[in-house]
């Protein structure tokens, strides 16, 4: 016995993500004959389009054909969809073809989706013909359009050309976004011009009316990376709360981290580790990054200065009972205080007392003049400064 289907169930499995149970519903409905319908084969196809099967869709299409089930605008545009998501801009070209010639005419969303396929493996003439043609026909250009281009112009290394389309973009009164400025940053940053992209971003609200955002931050922290420019991509997370109200995701702070621990930028590292602990997960946040990146920069400071080991110790204090860090705080209490001192350190106060009395015991050992031993212990917290130039990680000529 036939179970009871309908074409809602066709139409709704595939953008649930359930192909196999919309091939079968599907099938059933043919056995019933319930299938003769352009929306049906339509979305059949673009479900085979979302999973990359051309050929399942082509064979969907001469079903129709067949069948006698009419192919509108929406068919063909998923059939092109299929084409470009497998890269073949030459079955793609020919739906174009079969399109025109079944007197069907291309809209935007014909255009456009065939503008990616181009862009996405470099094809930037014959995009950019694509959208003069758009144009001969009196087609309005939008944003998705050209942010493709643009995006093409990253892929294939034409900065020069990107610039001219984004200048093309703002002649046909088309409003760039985010996203489109976050693509411009790549251009700039193609052509090692990173600060030309900084003094496009200053000039996003006063000239073009957008409000930068994540995104676009987002984007230049990873160029500023890429580009060995880490100072400058830390300083920018560490400023953006307060600068401009954006609060950066831990996945940001752990894209600078590793670099600045590379670097021996351990102050700096040791600041952003502490904002990556109080900044929101994101979605992109893997549960064990920060106990990783946590232990990477710990272990690089049991290796340095006096001052790396203080400035860790405050931040680690700083951030206790950080999710994903309970368990290894004192692991990494161990890499700047010695294990035996590790059973005091509740408060910032008691973190300093023990610092000074583990100089104080260093120098004793290293057998220093009993003057030396009585500054280190009597410093007050805030001199530990003097105390590490006492200890020969200042300008003093014993070394450590």
């Amino acid at each position: 016995e036939i179970p009871r289907v309908t074409g809602v169930q066709t139409c709704a499995l595939p953008i649930c993500g359930n192909y196999e149970k919309a091939e079968d519903v599907f099938a059933e409905m043919k056995v019933v004959g319930m299938h003769r319908n352009t929306i049906l084969y339509t979305t059949m196809i673009k479900s085979y389009s979302k999973q990359k099967k051309l050929r399942k869709a082509l064979k969907i299409m001469e079903e129709m054909q067949a069948e006698a089930v009419p192919l509108n605008c929406v068919t063909f545009n998923s059939l092109i969809d299929a084409a470009t998501r497998c890269r073949d801009l030459n079955a793609a070209t020919k739906l174009l073809e079969q399109m025109k010639s079944s007197g069907i005419t291309p809209d935007l969303i014909t255009y456009s989706t065939l503008v990616k396929g181009f862009c996405d493996q470099g094809e930037m003439e014959v995009a950019v013909t694509l959208l003069d043609h758009l144009k001969q026909q009196g087609l309005s250009v939008d944003e998705i359009l050209y942010n493709s281009l643009l995006e093409g112009c990253v892929k294939s290394n034409q900065a020069t050309r990107g610039l001219e389309l984004f200048q093309q973009m703002l002649a046909d009164k088309v409003q760039p976004s985010n996203i489109t400025f976050s693509i411009l940053v790549k251009i700039y940053a193609s052509a090692n011009r990173l600060d030309q992209a900084v003094d496009l971003i200053k000039r996003m609200e006063p000239d073009f009316k957008v409000r930068p955002s994540n995104i676009v931050f987002s984007c230049l922290v990873k160029c500023f990376v890429t580009a060995q420019r880490l100072p400058q991509a830390a300083n920018l997370l560490l400023a953006l709360p307060r600068a401009m109200r954006i609060q950066p995701e831990q996945p940001m702070f752990a894209l600078v981290l590793p670099g600045l621990i590379a670097q021996k930028q351990l102050d700096l590292a040791c600041d952003v580790f502490e904002a990556m602990c109080k900044a929101p997960a994101g979605a992109e946040a893997r549960p064990t990054a920060v106990a990783t990146l946590a232990h990477q920069l710990f272990d690089a400071v049991s290796r340095s200065s006096v001052m790396h080991k203080a400035k860790a110790r405050r931040s680690l204090e700083a951030v206790r009972g950080t999710p994903g860090l309970v368990d290894h705080e004192k692991a990494l209490a161990a890499h700047v205080l010695p294990e035996r001192r590790l059973a005091t350190h509740g408060t910032p106060d008691a973190w300093s007392e023990e610092l000074l009395g583990a100089l104080a015991q260093r120098l004793r050992h290293e057998q220093e003049a009993p003057k030396v031993v009585r500054v280190v212990v009597h410093q007050q917290p805030q001199e530990e400064a003097d105390a590490a130039v006492a200890l020969g990680e200042g300008d003093d000529e014993r070394s450590e």
